[in-house]
Protein backbone atom coordinates (compact mmCIF):
# COMPACT_ATOMS: atom_id res chain seq x y z
CA UNK A 1 0.00 0.00 0.00
CA UNK A 2 1.40 2.88 -0.60
CA UNK A 3 0.01 6.89 -0.63
CA UNK A 4 1.73 9.55 -2.15
CA UNK A 5 0.20 12.86 -1.20
CA UNK A 6 1.41 16.26 -2.73
CA UNK A 7 4.94 17.81 -2.85
CA UNK A 8 7.46 16.90 -5.52
CA UNK A 9 8.51 13.29 -5.04
CA UNK A 10 12.01 12.27 -3.93
CA UNK A 11 13.24 8.94 -3.96
CA UNK A 12 16.89 9.44 -2.67
CA UNK A 13 18.88 11.50 -0.23
CA UNK A 14 18.67 15.32 -0.43
CA UNK A 15 22.00 16.72 -0.69
CA UNK A 16 22.12 19.81 0.90
CA UNK A 17 24.66 22.70 2.28
CA UNK A 18 22.68 23.45 6.07
CA UNK A 19 23.66 26.01 8.28
CA UNK A 20 26.62 26.62 9.95
CA UNK A 21 27.51 23.80 12.67
CA UNK A 22 24.72 21.85 11.64
CA UNK A 23 25.61 17.60 10.88
CA UNK A 24 24.02 16.22 8.46
CA UNK A 25 22.06 12.92 8.76
CA UNK A 26 24.16 9.94 8.60
CA UNK A 27 24.41 8.54 5.13
CA UNK A 28 23.94 4.99 6.30
CA UNK A 29 20.50 6.01 7.95
CA UNK A 30 17.20 5.71 5.57
CA UNK A 31 14.82 8.70 5.77
CA UNK A 32 12.38 6.94 8.22
CA UNK A 33 14.75 7.15 10.74
CA UNK A 34 14.76 9.30 14.33
CA UNK A 35 18.51 10.97 14.84
CA UNK A 36 19.97 12.91 17.57
CA UNK A 37 23.36 14.14 18.44
CA UNK A 38 23.15 13.93 22.59
CA UNK A 39 22.11 11.17 24.74
CA UNK A 40 18.62 11.11 26.14
CA UNK A 41 18.51 13.14 29.53
CA UNK A 42 15.00 11.85 30.62
CA UNK A 43 12.72 9.31 30.20
CA UNK A 44 10.61 10.78 27.37
CA UNK A 45 14.13 11.44 25.19
CA UNK A 46 15.10 7.75 25.46
CA UNK A 47 14.35 5.60 22.23
CA UNK A 48 11.46 2.89 22.69
CA UNK A 49 12.03 -0.61 21.27
CA UNK A 50 9.78 -3.85 21.70
CA UNK A 51 8.35 -7.44 20.51
CA UNK A 52 4.79 -7.24 22.08
CA UNK A 53 6.45 -9.14 25.61
CA UNK A 54 9.53 -6.79 25.70
CA UNK A 55 9.83 -3.41 26.18
CA UNK A 56 12.77 -1.08 26.25
CA UNK A 57 13.68 3.11 26.63
CA UNK A 58 17.29 2.71 25.41
CA UNK A 59 19.24 5.84 26.67
CA UNK A 60 22.26 6.27 24.66
CA UNK A 61 23.90 7.88 27.92
CA UNK A 62 27.87 7.90 27.94
CA UNK A 63 29.93 6.89 30.27
CA UNK A 64 26.69 4.92 31.37
CA UNK A 65 23.99 3.40 29.11
CA UNK A 66 20.74 2.60 30.50
CA UNK A 67 17.71 0.48 29.02
CA UNK A 68 14.40 0.75 31.23
CA UNK A 69 12.50 -2.46 30.15
CA UNK A 70 9.06 -3.37 30.77
CA UNK A 71 7.25 -6.98 30.13
CA UNK A 72 3.79 -6.96 29.70
CA UNK A 73 2.53 -8.86 32.26
CA UNK A 74 3.99 -6.97 35.34
CA UNK A 75 0.51 -5.12 36.84
CA UNK A 76 -0.01 -4.32 40.71
CA UNK A 77 -3.03 -6.50 42.10
CA UNK A 78 -3.50 -9.80 41.98
CA UNK A 79 -6.60 -12.79 40.71
CA UNK A 80 -9.72 -12.02 42.54
CA UNK A 81 -13.55 -11.50 41.62
CA UNK A 82 -14.53 -8.16 41.24
CA UNK A 83 -18.32 -8.79 42.31
CA UNK A 84 -19.93 -6.82 45.60
CA UNK A 85 -21.76 -9.24 48.07
CA UNK A 86 -24.73 -8.49 48.93
CA UNK A 87 -24.87 -5.13 46.42
CA UNK A 88 -28.51 -6.12 44.91
CA UNK A 89 -29.95 -5.25 48.28
CA UNK A 90 -29.08 -1.84 47.89
CA UNK A 91 -30.38 -1.32 44.57
CA UNK A 92 -34.10 -0.55 45.55
CA UNK A 93 -33.14 2.39 47.86
CA UNK A 94 -30.16 3.56 45.31
CA UNK A 95 -33.44 3.83 43.03
CA UNK A 96 -35.77 5.45 45.24
CA UNK A 97 -32.88 8.36 46.51
CA UNK A 98 -32.47 9.03 42.69
CA UNK A 99 -36.16 9.05 41.36
CA UNK A 100 -37.08 11.17 44.46
CA UNK A 101 -34.41 13.17 43.91
CA UNK A 102 -35.24 13.42 39.81
CA UNK A 103 -38.76 14.23 41.04
CA UNK A 104 -37.85 17.02 43.42
CA UNK A 105 -35.91 18.84 40.68
CA UNK A 106 -38.91 18.74 38.47
CA UNK A 107 -41.42 20.55 41.32
CA UNK A 108 -38.14 22.71 41.90
CA UNK A 109 -38.55 23.23 38.09
CA UNK A 110 -41.93 24.27 38.16
CA UNK A 111 -41.74 26.81 40.91
CA UNK A 112 -39.01 28.66 39.21
CA UNK A 113 -41.14 28.97 36.13
CA UNK A 114 -43.83 29.85 38.40
CA UNK A 115 -41.61 32.62 40.00
CA UNK A 116 -41.17 34.06 36.36
CA UNK A 117 -44.79 34.33 35.92
CA UNK A 118 -45.56 36.59 39.07
CA UNK A 119 -42.51 38.61 38.90
CA UNK A 120 -43.30 39.54 34.95
CA UNK A 121 -46.57 40.85 36.66
CA UNK A 122 -45.24 42.47 38.95
CA UNK A 123 -46.09 40.36 42.20
CA UNK A 124 -42.53 40.18 43.44
CA UNK A 125 -43.61 39.27 47.22
CA UNK A 126 -44.64 35.80 45.51
CA UNK A 127 -42.26 35.55 42.95
CA UNK A 128 -39.46 35.80 46.24
CA UNK A 129 -41.47 33.07 48.01
CA UNK A 130 -41.49 30.98 45.12
CA UNK A 131 -37.82 31.06 44.14
CA UNK A 132 -36.85 30.21 47.93
CA UNK A 133 -39.20 27.65 48.14
CA UNK A 134 -37.87 26.31 44.57
CA UNK A 135 -34.11 26.72 45.77
CA UNK A 136 -35.00 24.26 49.03
CA UNK A 137 -36.26 21.58 46.84
CA UNK A 138 -33.39 21.64 44.62
CA UNK A 139 -30.67 21.63 47.36
CA UNK A 140 -32.80 18.69 48.55
CA UNK A 141 -32.92 17.26 45.37
CA UNK A 142 -29.24 17.22 45.13
CA UNK A 143 -28.71 15.45 48.51
CA UNK A 144 -31.05 12.61 47.61
CA UNK A 145 -28.67 12.14 44.45
CA UNK A 146 -25.52 12.80 46.19
CA UNK A 147 -26.90 10.49 48.96
CA UNK A 148 -27.65 7.61 45.87
CA UNK A 149 -24.00 8.18 44.19
CA UNK A 150 -22.29 7.49 47.53
CA UNK A 151 -24.44 4.57 48.19
CA UNK A 152 -23.78 3.32 44.90
CA UNK A 153 -19.80 3.53 45.71
CA UNK A 154 -20.10 2.03 49.13
CA UNK A 155 -22.36 -1.08 48.64
CA UNK A 156 -22.66 -1.40 44.79
CA UNK A 157 -19.69 -0.86 42.96
CA UNK A 158 -17.24 -3.34 41.57
CA UNK A 159 -14.43 -4.49 44.60
CA UNK A 160 -11.76 -2.64 44.33
CA UNK A 161 -13.00 0.01 42.41
CA UNK A 162 -10.26 1.25 40.82
CA UNK A 163 -8.01 -0.38 38.13
CA UNK A 164 -4.96 -1.83 39.03
CA UNK A 165 -0.82 -0.15 37.39
CA UNK A 166 1.36 -1.49 35.26
CA UNK A 167 4.58 -1.47 36.26
CA UNK A 168 7.96 -1.06 35.27
CA UNK A 169 9.82 -4.36 35.10
CA UNK A 170 13.79 -3.66 35.37
CA UNK A 171 16.83 -1.44 34.33
CA UNK A 172 19.69 -3.19 32.59
CA UNK A 173 22.51 -0.72 33.12
CA UNK A 174 25.91 -0.54 31.53
CA UNK A 175 28.98 1.25 32.85
CA UNK A 176 32.04 1.97 30.56
CA UNK A 177 35.20 2.78 32.01
CA UNK A 178 37.77 5.97 30.45
CA UNK A 179 34.36 6.80 28.05
CA UNK A 180 33.48 10.24 30.15
CA UNK A 181 34.76 12.83 27.06
CA UNK A 182 33.31 11.09 24.04
CA UNK A 183 33.46 12.94 20.36
CA UNK A 184 30.90 12.53 17.16
CA UNK A 185 28.14 11.24 19.36
CA UNK A 186 24.99 10.44 17.75
CA UNK A 187 22.29 8.30 18.75
CA UNK A 188 19.33 7.07 15.99
CA UNK A 189 16.26 4.52 15.96
CA UNK A 190 15.65 3.24 12.51
CA UNK A 191 11.74 1.99 12.17
CA UNK A 192 12.33 0.31 9.19
CA UNK A 193 14.81 -2.24 10.57
CA UNK A 194 13.53 -1.53 14.47
CA UNK A 195 16.81 -1.32 15.35
CA UNK A 196 18.47 1.41 17.34
CA UNK A 197 21.65 2.54 18.05
CA UNK A 198 24.57 4.76 19.30
CA UNK A 199 28.15 5.53 18.05
CA UNK A 200 31.26 7.75 19.18
CA UNK A 201 34.62 8.06 19.37
CA UNK A 202 36.70 8.05 22.72
CA UNK A 203 40.80 7.57 22.61
CA UNK A 204 40.83 6.68 18.89
CA UNK A 205 38.22 4.07 18.54
CA UNK A 206 35.18 4.28 17.39
CA UNK A 207 32.50 2.78 19.69
CA UNK A 208 29.09 1.25 18.75
CA UNK A 209 25.99 0.00 20.21
CA UNK A 210 22.82 -2.03 19.02
CA UNK A 211 19.48 -2.47 20.46
CA UNK A 212 16.75 -4.35 19.06
CA UNK A 213 13.96 -6.40 20.81
CA UNK A 214 13.09 -9.70 18.37
CA UNK A 215 9.60 -11.06 18.25
CA UNK A 216 10.65 -14.37 16.53
CA UNK A 217 13.40 -14.96 19.22
CA UNK A 218 11.47 -12.97 22.43
CA UNK A 219 14.14 -11.46 23.87
CA UNK A 220 15.64 -7.75 24.03
CA UNK A 221 19.58 -7.77 23.06
CA UNK A 222 22.41 -5.43 23.22
CA UNK A 223 25.69 -5.17 20.95
CA UNK A 224 29.00 -3.30 21.76
CA UNK A 225 31.39 -3.25 19.54
CA UNK A 226 34.56 -1.18 18.81
CA UNK A 227 36.01 -0.80 15.85
CA UNK A 228 39.72 -1.68 17.66
CA UNK A 229 40.21 -5.69 18.56
CA UNK A 230 40.03 -5.73 22.86
CA UNK A 231 38.30 -2.31 23.46
CA UNK A 232 35.11 -3.01 24.99
CA UNK A 233 35.27 -2.41 28.79
CA UNK A 234 31.94 -2.26 31.41
CA UNK A 235 29.94 -3.35 33.58
CA UNK A 236 26.94 -5.20 33.55
CA UNK A 237 24.46 -4.46 35.89
CA UNK A 238 20.22 -5.11 36.71
CA UNK A 239 18.39 -3.59 38.73
CA UNK A 240 14.50 -2.48 39.67
CA UNK A 241 12.54 -0.40 40.75
CA UNK A 242 10.55 -2.35 43.00
CA UNK A 243 10.96 -2.85 46.56
CA UNK A 244 13.06 -5.95 47.97
CA UNK A 245 14.02 -6.94 44.13
CA UNK A 246 17.56 -8.25 44.16
CA UNK A 247 20.07 -9.03 41.79
CA UNK A 248 22.45 -11.63 41.37
CA UNK A 249 25.32 -13.05 39.23
CA UNK A 250 25.04 -17.26 37.77
CA UNK A 251 27.92 -17.85 35.69
CA UNK A 252 27.92 -14.68 32.55
CA UNK A 253 24.28 -14.44 33.45
CA UNK A 254 22.78 -11.73 35.87
CA UNK A 255 19.46 -12.44 37.42
CA UNK A 256 17.14 -9.92 39.04
CA UNK A 257 14.01 -11.64 41.05
CA UNK A 258 11.60 -9.38 42.51
CA UNK A 259 7.82 -9.11 43.27
CA UNK A 260 5.31 -6.44 42.79
CA UNK A 261 3.03 -6.95 45.49
CA UNK A 262 2.84 -10.00 48.41
CA UNK A 263 0.60 -12.66 46.58
CA UNK A 264 0.26 -11.19 43.11
CA UNK A 265 2.73 -10.43 40.34
CA UNK A 266 6.44 -12.48 40.81
CA UNK A 267 9.04 -11.90 37.84
CA UNK A 268 12.14 -12.30 36.92
CA UNK A 269 14.62 -10.93 34.21
CA UNK A 270 17.96 -12.25 32.89
CA UNK A 271 21.01 -10.59 31.05
CA UNK A 272 23.13 -13.27 29.14
CA UNK A 273 26.40 -12.32 28.21
CA UNK A 274 28.15 -13.84 25.31
CA UNK A 275 31.93 -12.55 24.66
CA UNK A 276 34.01 -12.34 21.21
CA UNK A 277 37.39 -12.02 23.07
CA UNK A 278 38.36 -11.11 26.23
CA UNK A 279 36.89 -11.89 29.66
CA UNK A 280 34.44 -11.86 32.28
CA UNK A 281 34.51 -11.96 35.94
CA UNK A 282 31.25 -11.19 38.93
CA UNK A 283 31.46 -8.00 40.31
CA UNK A 284 29.25 -8.02 43.57
CA UNK A 285 25.83 -8.46 41.53
CA UNK A 286 27.08 -7.51 38.55
CA UNK A 287 29.27 -8.73 35.76
CA UNK A 288 32.86 -7.06 34.71
CA UNK A 289 33.68 -7.55 30.54
CA UNK A 290 37.12 -6.65 30.24
CA UNK A 291 39.64 -6.62 26.48
CA UNK A 292 36.58 -7.70 24.71
CA UNK A 293 36.14 -7.45 21.00
CA UNK A 294 32.27 -7.11 20.88
CA UNK A 295 29.79 -7.87 23.31
CA UNK A 296 26.24 -9.65 23.42
CA UNK A 297 23.93 -9.35 25.79
CA UNK A 298 20.34 -11.42 25.54
CA UNK A 299 17.69 -9.78 27.97
CA UNK A 300 14.44 -11.87 28.67
CA UNK A 301 12.34 -11.48 31.44
CA UNK A 302 8.83 -13.43 32.44
CA UNK A 303 6.33 -13.53 35.50
CA UNK A 304 4.20 -15.99 37.27
CA UNK A 305 1.49 -15.04 35.28
CA UNK A 306 -1.02 -17.49 33.64
CA UNK A 307 -4.34 -16.04 33.13
CA UNK A 308 -6.07 -13.20 35.40
CA UNK A 309 -7.43 -16.00 37.43
CA UNK A 310 -4.28 -17.36 37.66
CA UNK A 311 -0.83 -17.01 38.97
CA UNK A 312 0.89 -20.29 38.76
CA UNK A 313 3.70 -20.18 36.10
CA UNK A 314 7.83 -20.55 36.81
CA UNK A 315 9.48 -16.92 36.18
CA UNK A 316 12.81 -18.74 36.61
CA UNK A 317 11.83 -21.87 33.91
CA UNK A 318 10.36 -19.63 31.63
CA UNK A 319 13.41 -17.10 31.45
CA UNK A 320 15.20 -20.43 31.03
CA UNK A 321 13.25 -21.37 27.91
CA UNK A 322 13.10 -17.94 26.49
CA UNK A 323 17.34 -17.92 26.36
CA UNK A 324 16.96 -21.22 24.93
CA UNK A 325 15.44 -19.91 22.16
CA UNK A 326 18.50 -17.81 21.02
CA UNK A 327 20.74 -19.44 22.59
CA UNK A 328 23.80 -20.91 20.09
CA UNK A 329 22.94 -18.07 17.17
CA UNK A 330 25.08 -15.44 15.87
CA UNK A 331 24.47 -11.65 16.37
CA UNK A 332 23.53 -11.46 12.46
CA UNK A 333 21.60 -14.24 12.67
CA UNK A 334 19.53 -12.80 14.99
CA UNK A 335 19.22 -9.74 14.16
CA UNK A 336 18.32 -10.79 10.35
CA UNK A 337 15.07 -12.73 11.88
CA UNK A 338 13.97 -9.55 13.55
CA UNK A 339 14.57 -7.27 10.72
CA UNK A 340 12.33 -9.86 8.56
CA UNK A 341 9.96 -10.13 10.96
CA UNK A 342 9.47 -6.23 11.77
CA UNK A 343 9.29 -5.42 7.70
CA UNK A 344 6.95 -7.95 7.24
CA UNK A 345 4.84 -6.13 8.80
CA UNK A 346 6.18 -2.47 8.69
CA UNK A 347 6.93 -2.35 4.63
CA UNK A 348 3.06 -2.75 4.26
CA UNK A 349 2.48 1.04 3.87
CA UNK A 350 4.39 3.54 2.66
CA UNK A 351 3.57 7.29 2.42
CA UNK A 352 5.40 10.08 0.59
CA UNK A 353 4.65 13.65 1.27
CA UNK A 354 8.20 14.80 -0.10
CA UNK A 355 11.01 15.87 1.47
CA UNK A 356 13.02 19.34 1.32
CA UNK A 357 16.17 20.16 3.43
CA UNK A 358 15.03 20.10 6.91
CA UNK A 359 15.05 16.15 6.79
CA UNK A 360 18.20 16.14 6.90
CA UNK A 361 18.39 17.89 10.32
CA UNK A 362 18.28 16.15 13.86
CA UNK A 363 14.82 14.94 14.73
CA UNK A 364 14.72 16.92 17.86
CA UNK A 365 16.06 20.24 15.58
CA UNK A 366 13.28 19.26 13.28
CA UNK A 367 10.40 19.23 15.96
CA UNK A 368 11.13 22.62 17.06
CA UNK A 369 11.83 24.43 13.85
CA UNK A 370 8.22 22.36 12.12
CA UNK A 371 5.90 25.24 12.86
CA UNK A 372 8.00 28.20 11.00
CA UNK A 373 9.80 25.74 8.42
CA UNK A 374 8.70 23.19 5.58
CA UNK A 375 9.23 19.78 6.42
CA UNK A 376 6.69 17.45 4.93
CA UNK A 377 8.79 14.31 5.59
CA UNK A 378 8.66 14.87 9.20
CA UNK A 379 4.86 14.42 9.25
CA UNK A 380 5.30 11.15 7.14
CA UNK A 381 8.04 10.13 9.81
CA UNK A 382 5.53 10.54 12.46
CA UNK A 383 2.98 8.59 11.18
CA UNK A 384 5.38 6.12 10.48
CA UNK A 385 6.61 6.42 13.87
CA UNK A 386 3.11 5.81 15.09
CA UNK A 387 2.93 2.64 13.20
CA UNK A 388 6.19 1.37 14.38
CA UNK A 389 5.05 2.01 18.21
CA UNK A 390 1.87 -0.22 17.45
CA UNK A 391 4.34 -3.18 15.89
CA UNK A 392 6.51 -2.54 19.15
CA UNK A 393 3.25 -2.92 21.49
CA UNK A 394 0.93 -5.19 20.90
CA UNK A 395 1.84 -8.64 18.71
CA UNK A 396 0.01 -11.90 19.16
CA UNK A 397 0.50 -13.74 21.87
CA UNK A 398 0.85 -10.42 24.06
CA UNK A 399 -1.04 -8.30 26.29
CA UNK A 400 -2.95 -5.19 24.51
CA UNK A 401 -1.24 -1.87 24.26
CA UNK A 402 -2.21 0.16 27.49
CA UNK A 403 -1.70 3.57 27.88
CA UNK A 404 1.89 4.31 27.18
CA UNK A 405 2.14 1.01 24.78
CA UNK A 406 4.26 -1.48 26.68
CA UNK A 407 6.73 1.34 28.44
CA UNK A 408 6.39 2.47 31.72
CA UNK A 409 9.43 3.34 34.22
CA UNK A 410 6.95 4.70 36.60
CA UNK A 411 5.03 2.46 39.95
CA UNK A 412 2.37 4.94 40.24
CA UNK A 413 1.94 5.79 36.27
CA UNK A 414 -0.54 8.55 34.96
CA UNK A 415 -3.40 6.99 34.98
CA UNK A 416 -1.84 4.22 35.85
CA UNK A 417 -1.06 3.35 32.10
CA UNK A 418 -3.55 0.94 32.19
CA UNK A 419 -7.21 0.58 29.84
CA UNK A 420 -9.13 3.28 29.56
CA UNK A 421 -11.85 2.32 27.52
CA UNK A 422 -13.78 5.24 26.92
CA UNK A 423 -11.63 6.27 24.05
CA UNK A 424 -7.91 5.66 24.76
CA UNK A 425 -7.66 1.89 24.10
CA UNK A 426 -9.58 2.11 21.00
CA UNK A 427 -6.98 5.10 19.80
CA UNK A 428 -4.55 2.98 20.38
CA UNK A 429 -6.04 0.60 17.79
CA UNK A 430 -6.93 3.23 14.87
CA UNK A 431 -4.05 2.56 12.98
CA UNK A 432 -4.33 -1.46 13.13
CA UNK A 433 -6.89 -1.82 10.14
CA UNK A 434 -6.19 1.16 8.08
CA UNK A 435 -2.80 0.89 7.78
CA UNK A 436 -1.95 -2.84 7.02
CA UNK A 437 -1.01 -3.96 11.17
CA UNK A 438 -4.34 -6.10 11.15
CA UNK A 439 -2.37 -9.06 13.00
CA UNK A 440 -0.97 -6.16 16.16
CA UNK A 441 -5.33 -6.22 16.54
CA UNK A 442 -5.09 -9.95 17.98
CA UNK A 443 -3.84 -9.27 21.43
CA UNK A 444 -7.06 -7.16 22.34
CA UNK A 445 -9.46 -9.51 20.92
CA UNK A 446 -8.01 -12.25 22.43
CA UNK A 447 -8.71 -9.73 25.77
CA UNK A 448 -12.18 -9.30 24.75
CA UNK A 449 -12.90 -12.96 24.22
Amino acid sequence: MTFKLGGVLLSGLVSVALRGGEVARPGELSPLALWYRSPATKWEEALPVGNGHLGGMVHGGVPAEHVQFNEHTVWTGRPHAYAHAGAGKFLPEIRRLLFEGRELELQSLRLRREAEGHEGQGRRAEATARQKEAQGLWQTARARQKAAEDLALKEFMSEPLRQKAYQPCGDLRIAFEGHDQPAGYRRWLELDRAVTGVEYQVGGATFRREVLASHPDRFLGVRLSADRPGRIDCTVRLDSAHPGARAGVEGATVILRGEVEPNGIRFEARAALTLEGGQVEAAGDGLRVTGADALVIRLVAATNFRSYRELSADPAQRCADLLQRSAGKSWEQLRQAHVADHQGLFRRVSLDLGSTPAAERPTDQRIREFAAGDDPQLATLTFQYGRYLLIASSRPGGQPANLQGIWNASLRPPWDSKYTCNINTQMNYWPAEVTALGECHEPLFAALA
